[in-house]
């Protein structure tokens, strides 16, 4: 049984004057794929960026897992569970795959500073416990082979996966992807939806902004059409796909996806 895990409501903002979002209110669910979708300058990325708090919405609310979070930094939202990748790969370039992904359990840490030096047997145990569950994410995107290998001269689809795999060491609830397939071949692409498939399985809320039309329709139960800051279509795929108003927004591209 899926829940709402964020929830907006007449999220608003301008930028110099100039209206980007406009009234924008849409849930996402657990367990659920959804895509953000629509031209450029719809104000997608905007959107993803007040989600996960990068930037504060004018007005309107936003709730997650029935608490509100507005006001609340990025850093805070990653510790109650809202994670997200960016549309430019940004990772620890001189250190290895698998310390990137230990990085980003930093969360989970639950020794002091002092534990090294107080209790030492404590803070090793807890190191090599980080270190296997670093190295299970590492294989769960399949970069198993690449463990050791500096993150800066991965090619840039492994880039990519190690990218989502640090966000998943976060243990999100939910995760915001931003353009992941920017730069993936066919089928680079297709094993990345085959992981995020994994994951609602697995009961985590995914919500993908993306251009890549056939990736989308492939993989999304649910998609949000936003066109100049505005919602104009939302629903299953196939309602959306045949939507004369997305239609028009995407100068009939949607129409020749095929089905």
């Amino acid at each position: 049984m899926s829940e709402v895990l964020l929830s907006l409501r007449g999220i608003s903002k301008r930028f110099g004057g100039v209206p980007v979002l406009s009234e924008v209110s849409l849930d996402l669910s657990s367990g659920r794929i959804h895509a953000l979708i629509g031209p450029n300058g719809a104000g997608k990325t905007t959107l993803l960026n007040v989600m996960s708090g990068y930037l504060a919405q004018d007005s309107g609310t936003i709730r997650f897992r029935q608490q509100s979070i507005d006001g609340w930094p990025a850093s805070r939202r990653v510790q109650h569970h809202l994670a997200r990748t960016f549309q430019i790969v940004q990772l620890f370039a001189h250190m290895s795959v698998l310390e990137n992904v230990l990085c980003g359990l930093h969360l989970q840490v639950k020794q002091s500073i002092l534990t090294p030096l107080l209790r030492p047997g404590a803070f090793a145990r807890e190191e090599r416990g980080l270190r296997e569950l670093a190295g299970e994410l590492v294989k769960l995107v399949g970069l198993e082979a690449y463990a050791g290998e500096q993150a800066g001269l991965l090619p840039f689809g492994l880039q990519r996966r190690l990218e989502l795999a640090r966000a998943l060491a976060t243990r999100p609830a939910l995760l915001l992807l931003d353009e992941p397939c920017a730069g993936l071949s066919g089928p680079e692409s297709r094993v990345l939806g085959e992981s995020l498939q994994r994951l609602a399985q697995d009961g985590i809320g995914v919500l993908v902004v993306e251009h890549n039309m056939p990736f989308v329709l492939g993989i999304a139960e649910h998609v949000v059409v936003l066109d100049a800051g505005l919602v104009i279509a939302e629903g299953r795929p196939e309602h959306v796909r045949s939507d004369p108003r997305v239609v028009e927004a995407y100068l009939g591209e949607i129409e020749h996806v095929p089905a």
